[in-house]
């Protein structure tokens, strides 16, 4: 992804069920969804494929994305082509903690991707 696309995204409600959500799935979780309610993208309905299977991003991000009306497929990193899941994608979650490990010609056209990556510094 070309870093202009980037940002940072800084959670602006805080009511006591904003709080809730996120202790209940984490701040990542809450992030992906202020992203898509910022950018009108409704899961519902949507083929979500979700790259990495963590407690932090991966596992959180499927049972949100499912009770919001998604399809999910879960793909562990070490995964065999992962481009055949990625290309299918309408929404693409990656949580793989593998940098550059989805290039543009492992995505469809005007698919939606979530890189959920951090930086220990």
């Amino acid at each position: 992804m070309a870093t202009e696309k980037e940002g940072d995204v800084r959670i602006e409600r805080r009511g006591p069920e904003k709080i809730l959500h996120f202790l209940v799935f984490g701040m990542v979780v809450g992030a992906i969804e202020v992203i898509l309610e910022k950018y009108n993208v409704e899961p519902s309905g949507k083929f979500v494929v979700i790259v990495g299977a963590g407690r932090l991003v991966g596992l959180p991000a499927m049972i949100w994305v499912s009770q919001h009306g998604a399809t999910v497929c879960l793909v562990n990193k070490g995964a065999e082509d992962i481009s055949r899941f990625t290309r299918q994608a309408d929404i693409l979650v990656t949580g793989s903690g593998e940098p550059r490990s989805i290039t543009g010609d492992m995505l469809k056209e005007g698919v939606v991707v979530l890189d959920a990556a951090y930086e220990v510094v």
